[in-house]
């Protein structure tokens, strides 16, 4: 990169102090109040999450993101240091995406608007390699030069080149021990009703997906809970269901949206299909894209800010029987004996022992 290094921007919001700036802002912050007693010196008067985002910055530099609790993305100019810092939180929710050549720096939340601006069509093998054998691949797209921000890292980007660094890692070691199984319940039911109680922070309509299964019920049935109870701003809820000919997901649906007393929007996979040509030529081409896209013209009807869902949650809560990426890993490193063991317990778990099924 050049001396000087030029910096544009595809989504701009600009939040300003002594020697940097807030170019892009895009999330949530959960922990607000804690934030302001720690960085009451370095707010100057903006209470923002922006701003609160840039006095973090200012005060511990890549690694002060950590404390940044919520979902968000975030794009900052060091003048001082002659640095562009894109940082992601530590889920990656809100996705980031970047392309650094010729002393120039472009970034955006959406990878086609980076490829249409940057002209980029030439597929990289990495990327490609990584999601065959591992289902992805961090920091890479599909597009050789336009990358991710890797969730719970920083990038750091000046005139001699890029640095990436983690500012937070899964708290693997930390144990928390009750001596009840009670207490735990307890502890979990807490937990969860504080996680969707905190993306209820809006008087907007909120809405919600459900497919009738334990996830998505759990999380409208707590969101209908927190709303009718006055617990939150929000004043309305509605769901939105995908449904099908025959469809055994159905009567659960509608049994949801009976307890809960929920207007229940039921969008068809016949009239609007999985993936369509037109998706698969995009950019980045998912197999449930135009399913999202109606959901995003639902939103706009009904002027919803929060869209719920309850997706990833067999991964998060432990129902998801299918080990072989842990596994998978541990061969990658040589450790045989670390694999035989994983693969022995998730045997176990699945009560097969290595026997045909």
């Amino acid at each position: 990169m050049n001396a000087q290094t030029e910096v544009e921007w595809l989504d701009d919001q600009s939040i300003q102090t002594e020697g940097s700036r807030v170019l892009f802002w895009d999330g949530r912050v959960d922990n607000r109040s804690d934030l302001f007693v720690l960085l009451k010196d370095y707010l100057r008067g903006d209470w923002s999450n922006p701003a609160l985002a840039l006095a973090a910055y200012k005060r511990w530099g890549t690694s002060g993101f950590v404390h940044l609790i919520g979902d968000w993305s975030v794009v900052i100019q060091d003048d001082t240091d002659r640095l562009t810092v894109l940082a992601s939180d530590f889920a990656g929710v809100r996705p980031l995406y970047y392309s650094a050549t010729s002393g120039q720096v472009l970034w955006s939340s959406h990878l086609q608007s980076l490829v249409d601006s940057t002209g980029i069509s030439e597929l990289d093998e990495e990327y490609l390699g990584a999601f065959l054998l591992y289902g992805g691949c961090p920091n890479r797209t599909p597009y050789k030069g336009i990358y991710s921000v890797p969730a719970g890292h920083s990038v750091c980007i000046s005139s001699t080149g890029t640095k990436i660094s983690r500012f937070w890692s899964l708290p693997v070691r930390d144990e928390v021990r009750y001596q009840s199984a009670h207490r735990y319940e307890e502890e979990l039911r807490t937990l969860f009703r504080e996680a969707v109680s905190v993306r209820l922070q809006t008087e907007a309509p909120v809405l919600a997906e459900l497919s009738g299964g334990l996830d998505s019920s759990s999380v409208v049935s707590m969101a209908n809970h927190l709303i009718r109870s006055g617990a939150v701003p929000a004043k309305s809820l509605a769901s939105v269901s995908y449904v099908w000919q025959n469809s055994l997901d159905e009567p659960f649906i509608r049994e949801m949206e009976s307890f809960c007393g929920i207007k229940g929007v039921h969008i068809s996979t016949h009239e609007t299909p999985l993936l369509s040509k037109t998706h698969a030529g995009s950019a980045q081409p998912e197999i449930l894209q135009p399913l999202r896209q109606e959901v995003g013209f639902l939103s706009r009807q009904l002027r919803a800010k929060v869209l719920l869902t309850g997706m990833t949650g067999d991964l998060m809560m432990g129902n998801w029987f299918d080990d072989s990426l842990q596994v998978s890993a541990s061969l990658r490193r040589f450790r045989f004996g670390e694999a035989c063991n994983d693969a022995l317990r998730w045997s176990k778990i699945l009560r097969l022992h290595g026997t045909s099924q």
